[in-house]
């Protein structure tokens, strides 16, 4: 069965963090930069239709990319698996969050995921490729580091020592980085994304400062600027944009804006008054930072697609409702002003709503269905990542800083069959096939697409 994910860009099990944080429910209330600024992608890049170029992957807990990339000589008919050049965002683990650091002590996250993006490019060049990027200013790059250094005004500081309380709920650092005396640069210092020894400021990691997430001072129109062109906009030199993470529970400093979990005007740097601000401006700094990118290209696969499961047709319908969903949703895609871009059979994260026995199905209805702009979520079985770090608790996959057991992150051959294929434009829309119930079709250049509602099984006639 391909494996299902959950939620990206965590750095620690929620349940894990959730004992050791106070509950969540705070004042304030903005963990993100909501969904605005988005509109239809740019580019004939993004205007596939056949499937190799139509999926969307998300690396996080496990990946599909290796397996493709091992198989990329085998051919299933006409069709070749280094033919794929689906849509992959790379979550920041699959890259180590940017460690080990240089010889400098410096991470370099952006870095290794531009790498990353001309190795897997080198085999399927018209892949595009996602970069983990966040609203929090966790220092992950050097760039980040750098700027904290050169430009603390560009960060959220404690401008008034706080009182013993604040200090206490804080967890404050007696000197440097952590520290909350007056002027300090306020720091995550509660998460164990930071703190245990054994993750990302671990000392084998060779780094020549504690890691920690700050907060963007968005007041500073400054600091902006250098968000969206520093940090947003470079993900344009070698990759394809952005998957957009939000500046919550884990990764985020949260308990520095006072937006989440228990921190508030009462024990953050901020006024009442400057949480809402924050909030406020967060969003505008997440919408300017689409509009920017998709301007020229790009994307941001976590906030600007439309994730659809359990509103299609599934194996578990009964006939009737497969027919249903299937009619409804092919009239409501030829609409191109009912979403921007949409991921069928997939969330943020990854696959749903099928497995490799009904893959058939899910892709025929995908292909019905379909309108301009449209990719099918792919996952994978066993997902592994031997980049996550060891934590306290449930980890995110098998991997968990140890090497992967045999078998992880593998594809069906018959699934990778459906999803490498290519039979063209459409040459019109669905259409219900004469004197058989439930029974749909759609015509392609070189191929009819047939699905059978009453068995949820897909068939390719081909042309």
């Amino acid at each position: 069965m391909l494996g299902l994910i959950g939620v990206a860009g965590l750095c620690a099990a929620p349940l894990a963090v959730a004992t050791s944080l106070p509950s969540r429910g705070g004042p304030g209330g903005c963990t993100g930069g909501g969904h605005d600024g988005c509109s239809i992608p740019v580019g004939a890049r993004w205007d596939r239709w056949d499937m190799a170029g139509s999926t969307y992957a998300y690396c996080y807990a496990g990946c599909p990319l290796p397996w493709l990339l091992n198989h990329s000589t085998v051919r299933y008919g006409n069709a070749s698996v280094g033919d794929f050049a689906g849509v992959v965002g790379v979550d920041h683990y699959w890259t180590s969050q940017g460690v080990p650091c240089d010889s400098a002590g410096e991470p370099h996250e952006f870095g290794m995921q531009e790498e990353l993006a001309a190795e897997w490019k080198s085999t399927f060049p018209g892949l595009r490729f996602l970069s983990y990027r966040i609203l929090s200013a966790v220092p992950y790059d050097v760039s980040v580091h750098q700027k904290i250094i050169s430009h603390p005004e560009y960060f959220i500081r404690w401008r008034t020592e706080p009182d013993n309380a604040t200090k206490t709920a804080q967890q404050c650092a007696a000197d440097g980085i952590g520290a909350c005396g007056v002027g300090d640069v306020c720091y995550n210092n509660l998460s164990p994304c930071f703190n245990d020894p054994a993750r990302i400021n671990a000392p084998s990691h060779g780094c020549g400062f504690q890691i920690k997430a700050a907060a963007y001072n968005w007041s500073n129109p400054d600091a902006v600027d250098w968000y969206v062109e520093s940090v947003i906009m470079r993900a344009l030199n070698q990759t394809d944009g952005v998957f957009l993470d939000g500046n919550g529970y884990d990764n985020g400093a949260w308990m520095c804006s006072g937006v989440c979990c228990g921190f508030g005007a009462t024990n953050s740097p901020l006024t009442q008054p400057e949480i809402d601000q924050f909030c406020s401006l967060e969003t505008a700094v997440a919408t300017r930072a689409r509009e920017q990118l998709i301007a020229h290209g790009g994307w941001d696969c976590a906030n600007c697609f439309k994730f659809m499961v359990e509103s299609l047709p599934l194996a578990s319908d009964t006939p009737t409702a497969c027919a249903q969903k299937l009619v409804e949703t092919a009239a409501w895609a030829r609409n191109h002003s009912n979403y921007h871009a949409v991921v069928a059979y997939g969330y943020n994260t990854g696959a749903g709503g099928y497995n490799d026995s009904t893959a058939d199905g899910a892709v025929a209805a995908f292909l019905l269905m379909r309108g301009q702009h449209w990719f099918f979520g792919i996952g994978v079985n066993a997902p592994c990542n031997p980049k996550h770090f060891p934590v306290k608790g449930r980890c995110h996959s098998d991997g968990c800083g140890k090497p992967c057991p045999p078998g992880s992150n593998s594809l069906d051959p018959a699934t990778v069959a459906l999803i490498v294929s290519d039979y063209g434009r459409p040459l019109g829309e669905m259409e219900p096939v004469p004197a058989k119930s439930f029974l749909y079709q759609r015509r392609y250049e070189r191929a009819t697409v047939q699905l059978d509602c009453s068995s949820y099984t897909g068939h390719v006639i081909p042309v």
